[in-house]
């Protein structure tokens, strides 16, 4: 069965921790790609001044542009308004039909709190949880916890991964181009030249260009 990756994300902007998420995943659960998808409108993040879809996607699709296996994918963008997961989760299962297995990838902060999301239950019967362990390790009484009330709940196909995480943030990346500083090295080398020729991220403004 074809396995196929799903990455989601505001990607404002797109690092390289993003990218080093993604290809641990392709490699240690064996995809045969995974779609980085940015948000239309996160409802999550409402009023936190997120860069147009349009520039957020060109962004991932510059720094995708030699990825044979990463894909920028715009359905949420073309879908318009709220960005929810379980509506793309249906788009995708009808899209690529019963012989595929997809994928969600997440960190495994994420895992503690989408429960709450909209419609879990669509999420978690239509994919299995692909975990990146980042701020618990795999045995934390609480990702035990979690993962057993996940299996009660919704019968939740969950796999923790053990990819090595980057210590980077898109916050973190907004912060050192207003404070004048390198990005360099923190995102790919055609992400920061398109930040500089747009002069993006110099103002922290509701609306960024």
């Amino acid at each position: 069965m074809r396995k196929i990756g799903i990455l989601g994300g505001t990607f404002d902007p797109v690092h390289n921790g993003h990218i080093n998420m993604a290809k641990g995943a392709l490699t240690e659960c064996g995809l045969k790609k995974v779609l980085m998808m940015p948000s239309c409108v996160s409802y999550l993040k409402a009023g936190t001044g997120v860069s147009d879809a349009s520039v957020r996607l060109e962004m991932l699709k510059l720094a995708l542009s030699d990825e044979k296996y990463l894909v920028a994918d715009d359905l949420e963008i073309r879908r318009g308004g709220n960005s929810y997961t379980c509506d793309t989760i249906r788009e995708l299962s009808k899209a690529y039909g019963n012989d595929c297995l997809l994928c969600y990838i997440i960190g495994d902060d994420t895992l503690l709190s989408m429960h709450r999301w909209k419609e879990p239950e669509v999420i978690f019967k239509g994919t299995r949880i692909l975990t990146i362990m980042r701020a618990h390790k795999k045995d934390s009484p609480k990702v035990l916890d979690h993962l057993d009330f996940l299996k009660k709940e919704y019968d939740a196909d969950v796999q923790l991964l053990d990819v090595p995480v980057m210590d980077i943030s898109s916050t973190m990346i907004r912060k050192r181009v207003r404070d004048g500083l390198d990005i360099d090295g923190l995102v790919p080398d055609k992400v920061a030249a398109y930040i500089r020729e747009h002069r993006l991220y110099l103002q922290d403004t509701k609306r960024r260009i």
